[in-house]
Parts: structure tokens; C-alpha cells; sequence
């Protein structure tokens, strides 16, 4: 099932759906994780091609992860951390499919990296169970991450 999040073309208010091919199913819901989809009927639909897609999710804060490969780690001439190297993004980093990129005009190198972005559905602190965090993910996004 694919989530998606997207301009209403009647209210111009943004608004969850369930994307399947070329239609979406508008949901009921505030947010992502307030959809109940036993209770909600999948009968109305839009045409996605009608819509602005944004962000699946707004978040509160991101979490990214350095360095997390060697083959990537030996590009930055660096070594293989050996424990993970996390850092920050604002969520104003988080722009919708199609929308523009803002670089900074003093920029004078731009890189950019195709990642997977794993949203976490619940709050969850120190899982000590090495099975649990999965029960934690509320699903996948592709990222195209850009760094001025």
C-alpha cells in the first residue's frame, strides 16, 4: 500500500491518500498516523495527475545516518565509523515531488544521493529486543538528498 499526501485540487488543502497507479483514494484522516483504514472506504477517487504531490509525511525533526557504507565512506576518504554517525536536517529540508530546491547562492558545490527513508510510525526509546524496531516503521520513502 503507498501513502501519499497531496494539494486537494477543490479545497487547495493538503490531504492523505492511498496512490494506486494513476488514482488516489482520499483518506479521513489529520495525519498519516491517525488513518484507520478498516473504517475508511476506498471509493472515491482523484486522478494523481490532477494533483501537486507533496512530502508523504511532515516531520517533526530528521535523523540521518553518515557514512553508512564503505564504498561511500572510501569517496570521502574517510574510514568506516564504527559506531553510527548520525546528524540533523531541519523539516523545512522536506519538499514535495516537482517542487523546486533552493540552493544557497554561495554554494559552490552541490552533491546529491539517492536514499532510502525510513519513516517511524511511534515514539520508541532504547528497544533492546534486536527484533522490535521494525514494529516501529510506518513505512518507506525514496529521498533525494541534497547537500550545498
Amino acid at each position: 500500500m503507498k501513502f501519499c499526501r497531496y494539494i486537494d485540487p477543490t479545497t487547495r488543502a493538503p490531504r492523505y491518500g492511498i496512490i494506486d497507479g494513476a488514482e488516489i483514494y482520499p483518506l479521513e484522516a489529520e495525519n498519516i498516523f491517525a488513518v484507520e483504514l478498516d473504517r475508511t472506504p476506498l471509493t472515491d477517487t482523484v486522478n494523481a495527475s490532477d494533483v501537486m504531490l507533496m512530502s508523504p509525511v511532515s516531520p517533526s525533526k530528521i535523523v540521518c545516518v553518515g557514512r553508512n557504507y564503505r564504498e561511500h565512506a572510501a569517496e570521502l576518504g574517510n574510514p568506516m565509523p564504527d559506531e553510527p554517525l548520525l546528524f540533523l536536517k531541519p523539516p523545512s529540508a522536506v519538499v514535495g515531488t516537482g517542487a523546486d530546491i533552493e540552493l544557497p547562492a554561495a554554494s559552490s558545490r552541490i552533491e546529491h544521493e539517492g536514499e532510502l527513508g525510513v519513516v517511524i510510525g511511534r515514539k520508541a526509546r532504547r528497544i533492546a529486543d534486536a527484533d522490535e524496531p521494525l514494529a516501529y516503521v510506518l513505512g518507506y520513502t525514496c529521498v533525494n538528498d541534497v547537500t550545498a
